[in-house]
């Protein structure tokens, strides 16, 4: 994944299992990739490493920097700071509290506490057999770790665009292919307020 800090591209990759990274500058050379997070030990089932990864845009010690979370297969998380430089900004630091699915960071602004969607399971089965899941907003402190429970959004496990539009943060997607969600999420006193998604669809949709 790619975010734009103060210094040019912060590029953080997933290798071999670990995160790297590296600063794409708007000139000259760009520097190897290092070493930002090793992943924790082998898990119970046996695989080794991070298995997806989030970043976006943050201001970290007053400059345009970058956070991330990197997670493994058995819901291991682990968050990372990012300086204008693209530098690392302390220690990963390794939430105690396990996920059941991936993440993805929100865009929101300056000022604004960090948030991230998370893809949790939930009771039943999809239309075709495959483990229901649902899109749930996870707030996080200043150390990025969560805050309080999650909340429920009303969205489905589908790949979710997010952007900011004025002082609210505007989530879509599509959903079981035929319809188009859309939730508008007001940013008041540096907090991301949950709304009810709007739907949009061409035939009525399958189950709840």
């Amino acid at each position: 994944v790619g975010v734009t800090v103060e210094g040019g591209v912060l590029v953080v990759a997933h290798i071999a299992g670990d995160l790297y990274a590296t600063l794409v500058a708007p000139e000259g050379p760009v520097a190897p990739m290092r070493r930002v997070a090793q992943a924790p030990p082998a898990t119970s089932a046996g695989t080794h490493g991070f298995v997806w990864l989030t970043a976006t845009a943050r201001t970290v010690n007053g400059h345009a920097g970058a956070i991330a979370l990197g997670g493994t297969e058995d819901g291991e998380v682990v968050a990372l700071s990012f300086d204008g430089q693209g530098e690392r900004v302390g220690d990963p630091v390794l939430w105690q509290q396990h996920v059941g699915g991936s993440m993805q960071l929100l865009p929101l602004p300056a000022g604004a506490d960090a948030a991230a969607l998370l893809e949790r399971p939930v009771r039943g089965a999809t239309v075709t057999g495959e483990q229901a899941r649902e899109q749930v907003l996870v707030r996080l402190t200043d150390t990025l770790e969560p805050s309080g429970e999650p909340a429920r959004l009303g969205l489905g496990p589908y790949p979710t665009a997010a952007s900011m539009r004025g002082s609210s943060l505007v989530l879509s997607q599509w959903a079981e292919g035929r319809g188009l969600a859309v939730s508008t999420l007001p940013v008041a006193r540096g907090r991301l307020q949950v709304e009810t998604p709007r739907l949009w669809t061409t035939r009525e949709l399958d189950g709840a």
